[in-house]
């Protein structure tokens, strides 16, 4: 009888959901900054579900959502416009009242970057005119994560990558392409490969000019 191969140390079901998928037994952090992510196989929670390229949208369905974006837009445009004025107008009232109260200035700036956030962020499901037509093709994603890397300037250590220039190469093609420039995934930062993924790099040699 042909005995039955072990699993790889990299299976899934190895790890616990809290583990991040990167610091497996058996492997060391550096191990996972050389290029093959994408044939390595998925890891643990949160990364698994996007760690290969998500199934392609249909023609049909891209040119719903590319219709919808349009519409979508400058709605949203408009939504931030009227948020970031009263944000404003709250702001400056509030600046009077910490004057006073002085251990409130940090729950009232942190009170304003959640109001923010939602309109700073791209959703999901937008699709542009680009996206519209190649948003399916792998080496479109790669030369937009590359070039995204690429204009990144040399003093800059960390950066964020939005789900949508990554959704058809997975998170693992993302990691293998960020490598390529020395990025690596950011393990300080809380990963939600459904809407981002954070990249590190370490910090230059020598005084640097921007």
């Amino acid at each position: 009888m042909q005995a039955t191969p072990p699993h790889p140390p990299s299976h899934p079901a190895q790890f616990p959901p809290d583990q991040a998928g990167f610091a497996h037994p058996g492997h060391d952090q550096a191990g996972y900054d050389r290029p093959g992510h994408a044939d390595a196989g998925p890891p643990a929670p949160p990364f698994a579900p996007y760690w290969q390229p998500l199934p392609p949208r249909s023609r049909t369905e891209m040119l719903l959502r590319f219709t919808g974006t349009a519409v979508h837009f400058p709605l949203q445009a408009l939504v931030f416009l009227v948020v970031f004025a009263l944000t404003m107008v709250f702001a400056m009232a509030m600046e009077i009242v910490c004057a006073v109260l002085w251990f409130l200035e940090k729950p009232v700036t942190d009170l304003m970057g959640h109001l923010m956030a939602p309109f700073l962020v791209r959703p999901r499901w937008w699709v542009n005119w680009n996206e519209l037509r190649h948003g399916n093709d792998p080496e479109f994603h790669r030369r937009r994560v590359d070039k995204r890397l690429a204009k990144t300037k040399p003093a800059v250590t960390g950066t964020r990558v939005p789900f949508h220039q990554y959704r058809a190469l997975g998170v693992g093609g993302l990691l293998d392409c960020a490598a390529q420039r020395g990025w690596s995934l950011d393990e300080a930062m809380t990963t939600r490969p459904h809407a981002a993924v954070h990249l590190t790099r370490p910090k230059p040699n020598g005084p640097q000019t921007s």
